[in-house]
């Protein structure tokens, strides 16, 4: 374990002007976003559960994006939400490009991450640097990569516990200090100026570089 240097990647979300592109069916929406890819490991389903136990008592809608598809586990989703007559309050999105994703992350109430395996954990990190509460299991890297910061499920295949903590988060909205405060950490650890030096250090004690 000595010899091993971890380096987190950057990320960087500009301070000046965001590029964003509204998505018409969400015109005027409340929702929640979870933006992960359509896999048994990110628990999508678990999601879509866990909405349904309250989707009754928030106004909120679900925002369900991700690249990346396993067809068989797709269709399971889908056809949940189909079965269980939530079409209309689970919006379900495939490959959006960035800009779209920019608007998504600015106009969500709160991001939402179950997985229980990540090699990083981006897209919590991003939201919080838009100032959006975020939910995320502590599954792998993704208590490390948050800092211990934002709002954590233990088990990450329990709707029950997800439900509870989604509804936790709405009724006792963090303030905006705290926001503010956990931009501020991520903005500093993951600049890519940080990153830089880090991995400068690295080869100068290797002594690749003087």
């Amino acid at each position: 374990a000595e010899k091993i240097i971890v380096i987190p990647n950057s990320i960087y979300i500009s301070n000046g002007i965001i590029e964003m592109e509204e998505i018409p069916v969400l015109k005027n929406k409340e929702f929640l976003l979870d933006c992960n890819a359509y896999a048994s490991r990110k628990n999508s389903l678990v999601m879509i559960k866990a909405f349904e136990r309250i989707a009754d008592y928030i106004a909120e809608d679900l925002v369900l994006c991700g690249g990346y598809m396993d067809d068989n586990y797709f269709n399971e989703c889908t056809q949940y939400i189909k079965d269980h007559r939530l079409e209309n309050r689970i919006h379900v999105f495939l490959s959006i490009d960035e800009k779209q994703k920019n608007w998504l992350f600015q106009n969500c109430r709160a991001f939402i991450t179950p997985s229980e395996n990540e090699g990083f954990g981006r897209t919590p990190i991003e939201a919080a640097l838009f100032l959006k509460p975020v939910i995320s299991s502590r599954a792998t890297s993704l208590e490390e990569a948050t800092c211990g910061l934002v709002h954590y499920i233990e088990n990450p295949r329990d709707d029950k516990e997800l439900a509870e903590t989604i509804m936790d988060v709405l009724q006792n909205p963090d303030s905006e200090k705290k926001l503010i405060n956990i931009k501020e950490t991520y903005v500093q650890r993951y600049s890519p100026e940080r990153i830089v030096q880090e991995y400068m250090k690295v080869f100068q004690d290797l002594g690749w570089i003087e």
